[in-house]
């Protein structure tokens, strides 16, 4: 076989690649060589190719688009080729070239070349939806097929990801879930090609690691057990949502209208002792989501209904093999006269905004029947400044049947708000009293950015001024 200079090289490659247009386009050449596993041709897709075994000795290979001629040939570059970006759109075939480098075969194209799968989100937050970005299979290709996969940080050990029903969840687009967070996602990409060959599949990209949504609970905590020194409290966590994996607690001491956080007291139990003498007590339970992961969130705290004020008790002498119950030690003010204390509480749940909180649900819970609740508004956006309730019995109570005589359960008092956006710094105050009993005290001040701060006290009988003549009885 004559040899060409390189004139005759240009026009050998322009007479050999210049019809090849498209995938369809067959090799040609007296030796064409042939190149192994070309599907799917993805950009990033390492192509093979094998010297035809009828070759003259000696002969070599390059790579080029099929599409376009090349006026000077590559030198050889090998037998193996990385689909670049730059090969986007195009058919790509495998050159063999004699020791002059004149071309003596053409391979079959591979292509058109064009992007792997991939997802249409890094970063990803629970309940985020992904999306798959499916791959350029090429022509005549099945349409892909997509299942979704949860994996570790690295994008390894992967497992399918499973409906409610067991079945692995397939389809363009998921939504992380809360089994999902500090895991990464991937969606797995199956095609068949044009000419019956198996099917490929082909993983996307892995997602970063799915961080949490912040737990929240809407319901006050709750506080078990005898508010009483030397006696154990034990908060226990109410409501919470997004499956916390662990609580933090802050206890804090209430006297005079305002609480004050316990230094040292953030466990679940606390042991009141002198220091809480006559006051009430509360906790702040905050639910976490692996705290400290980058992945990981934190919630808002909620606040337990306050007890009732702390008593010291009484003892003398050794105790007994089998001691009695303790006498409790109230503690006395000479200023205040009173029969008893409300044991009314209150509900409440705001909805808060960056300059502003609306009220969705405040109540009291058990009112007393004679009790006036007193509700008081201040601030921009308030609708009223105050405002009086007389608990009253309920209307089907009888004058001579007492037995079907009592109380409402509850007394709602957003209706009040209803449509409301109450500013930053306004205050909702609720005072719960009764003639001769010791009533109750609750203040809402509204922050910016989170839900607003709250103080329980009590007040004295005759009295509207939290925390004074109260808190010792």
């Amino acid at each position: 076989m004559k040899r060409f200079g390189f004139p005759a090289t240009f026009a050998l490659f322009a007479l050999f690649c210049g019809p090849l247009v498209g995938s369809a386009a067959a090799s040609t050449g007296p030796f064409a060589p042939t190149v192994d596993n070309p599907f799917p041709p993805f950009i990033g897709t390492t192509l093979t190719a094998s010297l035809n075994p009828s070759g003259p000795l000696g002969d070599q290979l390059t790579w080029g688009s099929c599409a376009t001629p090349i006026g000077e040939l590559l030198p050889p570059t090998g037998s193996t080729y990385q689909l670049q970006a730059s090969d986007n759109g195009n058919d790509v075939c495998a050159l063999e070239l004699d020791l002059t480098n004149a071309v003596d075969g053409i391979s079959d194209p591979v292509g058109a070349v064009g992007p792997a799968p991939s997802l249409n989100a890094g970063a990803v937050t629970q309940g985020q939806p992904v999306g798959v970005v499916q791959g350029s299979w090429g022509t005549g290709a099945s349409t892909p097929a997509d299942a979704w996969f949860r994996c570790d940080a690295a994008g390894a050990k992967c497992v399918p990801i499973d409906d409610a029903s067991g079945a692995q969840v397939t389809g363009p687009t998921y939504a992380a879930t809360r089994a999902d967070v500090g895991s990464t996602i991937e969606a797995w990409e199956t095609a068949t090609p044009a000419n019956g060959s198996p099917s490929v599949t082909v993983p996307t990209p892995a997602t970063g690691l799915v961080s949490a949504v912040p737990p929240a609970s809407g319901a006050p905590q709750t506080v078990s057990g005898t508010p009483q020194i030397g006696d154990t409290l034990t908060a226990s966590p109410v409501g919470w949502s997004n499956e916390p994996t662990s609580y933090v607690y802050q206890w804090d001491r209430c006297s005079g209208g305002s609480c004050t956080p316990i230094d040292g007291a953030t466990d679940s139990t606390y042991v009141p002792g002198t220091a809480d003498l006559g006051d009430t007590l509360v906790v702040f339970v905050t639910g976490a989501i692996y705290p400290g992961a980058s992945y990981g969130s934190v919630g808002s705290p909620a606040l337990s209904y306050p007890t009732n004020p702390v008593v010291g008790v009484s003892s003398s002498g050794a105790p007994s093999p089998n001691p009695g119950i303790a006498t409790v030690v109230p503690v006395t003010n000479p200023h205040v006269s009173a029969v008893g204390r409300l044991t009314a509480t209150m509900r409440w749940t705001f909805r808060y905004a960056p300059s502003y909180t609306q009220v969705a649900a405040l109540s009291v819970q058990g009112p007393a029947l004679g009790a006036t609740i007193a509700t008081r508004c201040s601030g921009k956006g308030c609708p009223f400044i105050a405002r009086r309730v007389k608990v009253r019995t309920l209307k089907r109570c009888r004058a001579r049947s007492r037995g079907h005589c009592r109380a409402p359960r509850k007394v709602s008092l957003e209706r009040q708000f209803r449509g409301h956006n109450l500013a930053v710094g306004s205050r909702v105050t609720v005072t719960i009293s009764r003639a001769h009993d010791i009533g109750k005290y609750y203040r809402f001040v509204v922050r910016r950015r989170r839900a607003p701060s709250v103080s329980i006290s009590c007040v004295a009988p005759g009295s509207n001024v939290p925390g004074r003549n109260c808190t010792g009885l």
